[in-house]
């Protein structure tokens, strides 16, 4: 099945998220199947997710929050100069990290080809949350 990278992350957390005591036994069994064959491909998800993140940037995202905290609870040109010397300071981190992000975004947008198990429409719950069933309608098949 083809789908994006994104939809395959909502399905997969939708998946984790289930309450085995809720939902009927074959469409908790499709579904862990269907957890399993997409976990490889949420950890590749995850991990370049992860990497937009540098060290330097997260480091200049503190002392950015930490300023923005304090000048929040009390507005002064010294804050706001500090706070305007370190986002020149790290111009070319914050520049770094809107790349990586923009690519982020484009890569997991892109269309995948992924192995999953459809589920038989008549195994679907009456009871499934509106948010769950708009998560998943993807993997049920009409009878």
């Amino acid at each position: 099945m083809e789908l994006t990278r994104e939809t395959v992350y909502k399905i997969y957390k939708t998946i984790k998220g289930l309450d085995s005591k809720v939902y009927n036994k074959y469409f908790l069994l499709a579904c862990s199947i269907n957890k399993k064959y997409l976990e490889p491909l949420i950890e590749i998800i995850e991990k370049k997710a992860s990497d937009i993140y540098t060290s330097n940037f997260v480091s200049f995202k503190t002392s950015y929050d930490f300023l923005v905290n304090e000048y929040q609870s009390n507005p002064n040109v010294e804050t706001e100069t500090k706070l305007n010397t370190l986002i020149n300071e790290n111009k070319e981190i914050i520049e770094e990290h809107q790349k990586r992000d923009l690519e982020f975004s484009v890569w997991v947008k892109e269309i995948v080809n992924v192995d999953v198990k459809q589920i038989s429409f008549d195994h679907v719950p009456d009871e499934l949350e509106k948010d769950v069933f708009d998560s998943l309608v993807v993997l049920f098949q009409e009878q």
